[in-house]
């Protein structure tokens, strides 16, 4: 038993250790020139009320011409109606923050956090700097990291699970 004890111990530091290292995050980039972080909040819940009440049309209409030319409403609906599905029924808003990015484009970042009946599920839409929606995705906000969690994955872990 004091054999198993000693490894897991190890193996519980280590991941602490790591754990810690991941808490701090990098400094959040700004948004772009001329976009300030009220409007580009409430384009994003404008966009996640349309979403709820499942009106894909008019989220694939806001994109902007070139990305619209990709997309179909249906395609919006492919995306976001299975993750709202295995959420549950929605309830609130928890969070909302922006941030920018540079990547590909300038561009700003609406990053919602929802509570859903069963899940949490993130939301972020990206805006050019003219407000034009380019982009959206939405995926289950799953927290796997806990006490059992952890325990369990150990013990499988050092009995060859």
């Amino acid at each position: 038993m004091k054999q198993r004890i000693v490894p897991l111990l190890a193996a519980a530091l280590a991941l602490t250790v790591m754990l810690a290292g991941c808490s701090s995050q990098e400094e959040a980039e700004p948004l772009p020139q001329g976009m300030d972080t009220e409007t580009v909040l409430t384009a994003g819940e404008a966009v996640l009320d349309r979403l709820l009440e499942g009106d894909y049309e008019a989220v694939y209409e806001s994109f902007r011409e070139d990305i619209r030319a990709d997309l179909t409403a249906q395609s919006v609906q492919d995306l976001v109606e299975p993750v709202f599905q295995e959420a549950g029924d929605y309830q609130e808003l928890k969070s909302a923050q922006v941030t920018g990015s540079t990547e590909g484009e300038e561009h700003g970042i609406a990053q919602l956090l929802c509570i859903f009946s069963q899940e949490k599920v993130s939301i972020r839409v990206a805006f050019d700097p003219d407000m034009e929606l380019i982009g959206l995705s939405a995926g289950l906000q799953k927290s796997s990291w806990s006490l059992s969690n952890l325990v369990n994955n150990f013990t499988g872990l050092f009995r060859g699970d």
